[in-house]
Formats: C-alpha cells, structure tokens, sequence
C-alpha cells in the first residue's frame, strides 16, 4: 500500500508519507458542523495533553451517565450500551467525517469525529464507564487520499476494551478498512502524539507551514522513535524551503525504519530533483524490492491497470495481492470484476463465491446477490 505513492503521483515534486488517521467512508452521511467558524473548533494547542483531548464536557458526561451508566452495570452490557449511544440518534448520533481530528469535546459538540476523533470519544467514555481500554494502531491499511500536489497515507487507530479474559474492538471503519497485520496497543503518549501530527498535516494542506513546522515538533518531542512522523517533519521542512532539514529528517525516519516506504519514496524524488542518480537509484531499487511483496500495493497496482483496460495484467497483480494476503475479501471480488471484464465468466464466479465465503453480514449478503445475478446472467449454464 503505501508504494502506491510510486505510481498515483505523476506530477507531484513531493508526496507526504503517511498521515496518522484512518479515514474510510462509513454508510454514514457526513453531518455539516453546527459553526465551523466557532473558535471550538480551533486545535486543541501543541502544548495539550492526552488529559485535555480526553476531557469530557458535563453535558456529554450527565448524558452518558443518564443513558448508559446509571442502568448497566455489568461490563458487557456497559460496552454494548456504550456503542449504541455513541451512534444511535438517541444519544450522540455520531457520523464519521474523515477531516474532523476532534477532541471529545469537539465530538460531543459537532457530532462527528475521523478515527481519531472516535477513539479519543470511546477512550474517554471507557474510562468514566471504569472499563480497560487502550489504543490501537494498524500500520498497514489501504486508505488514501489526494490532494493537489500531496497523496496522503494512512495508518489506522482503534480502540480495543477488556473486561475479564474477553477483548473487544471498537472501531468505525472495519468493513472499509483493506488491512495487513494485527493491530497493535499504543500508549497514550503516541496517541496524542497522532493527533498533533494531524493537526500539522491539514496546517501544511493550509499553507500554513509556520504552524505546522511548531506542531510537528511537538509531535517528535512526545514520541521521538515514530519514523512515519520524522517522515511527515520532512515533507513539511521541505514545503518551508529547507532542503537541508528535509533530507536530515527524511534519513532519521530510515535510520529508524529502513522501509518506511513514504520517506523512501520523498527521498528518491529530493535526489532526483537535485540530480543525484546515483544515491535516487540505491533507495529506488529498496522501494522496488518492497513493493514486490506488498500485497496491498499490488492490489493498488491492479485497480490502475483494470481501470486502464488491461485485465490481463491485472488479473495477474490481483492474484499477486492474494497470494500474499489470501484472506481479504475484497481482494477476491476485484479478482472477480477483472476476469468478467475479461470475458472469463466461471472464474470470475468462482472468485466471487471465494469473496462471499471470507465475508459476513451486509457485505456477505451483497456478494450473494452479486454472485445470483452472475449466474443468471445470459450464456451461462
């Protein structure tokens, strides 16, 4: 996934790494704030802490205390309870909005939140509801965004709540979310320091370099070992004009992690663009290398070429994609798609059939009906 950079940004001088939200549309429709001119709305300072993100309104806590609280008692029933107000237009009726990096008093106001805005909200109403809870984090997800000259990466953050031996999810973009690996806990400090580096992000996409520069070092100073973040420090030096700082973080963020893809790619073109051959192939050939076992850019790589017509090629690139990681659905269905284009219409349901069988609930029922009509489409039988 995170290749994609390589062939979804043609025209861009630089590309940012990953962007720490996880943003995937959600059945949801996005909700208009109430005032996005409401000094509300403004970041909460780079000097706040996991405390003032998390710090719940009275309003919010009465509620909740109202509907949840004051009538369950088991765990259980508090997490099930817990959910329903977060959604259900009864309680908060919250929607997801992939721009919205709020803190929980952001969220009760507006009605809406991104990935991290969510887990900021339930992290919050865990701990008012006495349940464990700690953040996650899934490095590797396919859910990008472009913007201009800049394509945004993203990682994904969840929560996760215990109560006795049992473990439960709590996350907003599950069926949306094209993801490799586990999630893994994160601490509060890397949480926060997500947040900044949103924060600093969407400053950058504002032309506010000054601004994002001071949030990015505040997010280095709460979680200095993060090389996505020593990665984003340097895009955004380089939009300040400082070639010199762009390329000494960008070497931080390798030295850390030798394939974080994103620096990878941002130092490839910082060489290319001074013409430096020779140091731009060594790193190409790395990010060459990583990309032939990445399923998700495969995958990426296949959508382009299927949109291109060439479903031969892409046939071969989704096939690539689930040898790899066999048991993503979506994978399999856009397997499905590539061979019916082709022509090929007993492989394509086959694929399809895999597609339903790794899949559960709406989506699952969507495949069934996708799949009936298949078979009854004219030729076949």
């Amino acid at each position: 996934m995170r290749a994609l950079l390589c062939w979804l940004v043609l025209t861009s001088s630089v590309a940012a790494p990953a962007q720490d939200v996880a943003e995937a549309a959600t059945a949801a429709t996005p909700v208009v704030a109430k005032d996005q001119g409401s000094t509300r709305l403004r970041p909460a300072p780079a000097t706040a802490t996991l405390d003032d993100l998390l710090r719940m309104p009275a309003a919010l806590r009465e509620a909740f205390h109202q509907q949840v609280l004051d009538h369950h008692r088991a765990p259980t029933n508090r997490i099930e309870r817990m959910v329903d107000f977060v959604f259900s237009p009864a309680g908060m009726g919250m929607r997801y909005d992939e721009s919205a990096t709020y803190t929980v008093a952001q969220s009760w106001d507006q009605r809406r939140a991104n990935c991290i805005g969510f887990t900021l909200l339930f992290l919050a109403l865990a701990r008012e509801a006495g349940l464990s809870a700690r953040a996650q984090e899934i490095p590797q997800t396919l859910i990008w965004q472009q913007s201009g000259t800049t394509l945004y990466r993203n990682s994904h953050v969840n929560l996760r709540l215990q109560t006795g031996p049992r473990r439960y999810t709590v996350d907003v973009a599950r069926n949306f979310v094209i993801s490799v690996g586990d999630p893994v806990a994160i601490s509060g400090q890397r949480l926060l320091a997500h947040y900044h580096n949103n924060i600093a992000i969407k400053q950058m996409a504002q032309g506010r370099i000054d601004a994002a520069l001071t949030r990015m070092e505040a997010t280095l100073r709460l979680d200095p070992d993060y090389p996505v973040h020593w990665g984003n420090t340097g895009v955004i030096r380089l939009r300040s004009g400082d070639e010199a700082g762009a390329e000494t973080a960008y070497r931080h963020a390798l030295a850390l992690d030798a394939d974080e893809y994103g620096t990878l790619f941002n130092l490839v073109q910082l060489y290319d663009s001074r013409g430096d051959k020779a140091a731009a192939a060594l790193l190409r050939e790395r990010l060459t290398a990583l990309q032939k076992k990445d399923p998700l850019y495969q995958f990426l790589l296949a959508t382009r070429l299927e949109r291109e017509g060439a479903f031969k090629q892409a046939i071969e690139h989704y096939r690539q994609a689930i040898h790899q990681h066999r048991n993503e659905h979506r994978f399999h269905a856009a397997l499905a798609r590539a061979y019916l284009a082709s022509g090929d219409r007993v492989k394509a349901e086959r694929a399809l059939a895999r597609a339903k069988s790794l899949s559960e609930g709406t989506i699952e029922a969507r495949y069934a009906a996708e799949l009936a009509q298949l078979r009854n489409m004219p030729g076949n039988g």
